[in-house]
């Protein structure tokens, strides 16, 4: 890192690209091979960020939020699934009983890392790296804009994955007690296919398609992770008020297909929800379930139900 020029110099040369290209886009490239956006511009052992990194994390989030309004009854959806499980083109299915897709700020990290000034130009010098170069930094980005949106009481989309960090801290859970505090009608989403060769196949497609890589092993760490991710996050939560939904989308449909919502908390044991049918108590935890056809089970493949039977909360439903 000592050879790089310090965030201010960076700055300097990044302002002046348009006269110094080829100096700019040799530095950028060598930045992109040997750290992050995130790390290059922490300033101190600290960890403060750059300042004018920050202003420029301030305008993008602003110019965003600046489209939306408050909502009396704000909703959040997270969107939870392994990298190429296809949440980003469920989102529409997921969202067919909301009436204003509108009024949602859709949090989504590959939207957020366009919006960083060096990854468009990595997409075109340096490809390979371009995704990684902002990944967490772009995840900070998302952090802060979801921060101020539940401030505003914004309706909001979230889609990520179900990861620990290097402590074993799950981002999620902190995530859902912030919006437990605001009021927020809460929906998870789990959005889920066949196998890891299915999800590593879908990203090496886009990769072909649009230029943005990603490491294969941690295509399968997401993977792997999903459900016993989730198992853990749910033992903390359970008795919080929950709307959580399975979606399959898997290989054998055209479209992310529902099938079921499990709904937790005391709460809803006097609840009614439109659109779920009959809604009938499955077990003495308090785990409420509205069903489509159980035969949309039976016809899954034996690896989908083995997998979905590790669900906690799943194990327990005839």
């Amino acid at each position: 890192m000592s050879k790089f020029p310090k965030p201010a110099e960076y700055y300097k040369l990044y302002e002046n690209r348009v006269h110094r290209q080829k100096e700019y886009e040799k530095l950028l490239k060598e930045l992109s091979s040997k750290t992050t956006s995130k790390k290059y511009f922490k300033e101190n052992s600290l960890g403060r960020t750059y300042k004018k990194r920050n202003e420029l994390h301030r305008n993008i989030v602003n110019s965003i939020l600046n489209e939306y309004k408050s909502s009396n009854k704000p909703r959040i959806h997270f969107l939870l699934g392994s990298i190429g499980s296809g949440k980003t083109s469920a989102k529409d299915q997921i969202l067919t009983d909301e009436d204003s897709k509108s009024e949602f700020v859709f949090i989504n990290f590959d939207d957020l890392k366009k919006q960083l000034p060096e990854y468009g130009l990595l997409k075109r010098i340096n490809p390979k790296q371009a995704a990684q170069f902002v990944q967490s930094e772009s995840a900070t980005l998302a952090g802060k804009l979801f921060k101020k949106a539940i401030q505003k009481k914004y309706n909001i989309i979230f889609e990520k994955n179900v990861r620990k960090d290097i402590v074993g801290k799950m981002q999620l859970k902190e995530e859902i007690k912030r919006v437990v505090k605001r009021g927020y009608l809460i929906f998870i989403h789990i959005v889920f296919l066949d196998s890891y060769e299915e999800a590593w196949k879908r990203v090496q497609k886009r990769a072909e398609e649009i230029k943005r890589f990603v490491p294969k092993q941690e295509v399968k760490e997401t993977f792997n992770d999903l459900f016993p991710n989730f198992n853990a996050l749910y033992k903390s939560l359970f008795r919080k008020s929950l709307f959580i939904n399975l979606w399959y989308n898997g290989s054998d449909v055209k479209e992310a297909v529902w099938l079921s919502s499990i709904l937790t908390g005391e709460k809803y044991s006097k609840y009614t929800v439109d659109g779920f049918g009959q809604i009938k108590p499955v077990n003495k935890k308090g785990f409420y379930v509205g069903w489509i056809e159980g035969l949309r089970f039976s016809s899954l493949p034996p690896g989908v139900l083995k997998r979905l039977k590790k669900l906690d909360f799943f194990s327990n439903i005839s």
